[in-house]
């Protein structure tokens, strides 16, 4: 979990208040899920970070989350709607 841990640390640290910061990675694998009608990613550019270097980072600019009506009934049903 070392490299793990550290580049979270240093995304929170980078990051702007009630801001989503994502590494690339993260980027990539939310876009490869096709989810561009719940959540929108814009590149936020190369930012350098301590002990990594330059990385190029991005933004959670927009997330509209569809009602679940079961869980406004309190019901769990586990699965996305």
């Amino acid at each position: 979990f070392g490299d793990t841990v550290n580049t979270a640390s240093r995304m929170e640290s980078n990051s702007m208040k009630d801001r989503v910061h994502l590494s690339e990675s993260t980027a990539v694998l939310l876009k490869r899920q096709e989810l561009e009608s719940e959540i929108s990613i814009q590149s936020r550019g190369f930012i350098q970070v301590k002990g990594k270097g330059k990385m190029e980072t991005y933004w959670v600019s927009r997330i509209s989350q569809p009602i679940d009506e079961s869980s406004e009934k309190g019901e769990s049903s586990g699965t996305r709607s």
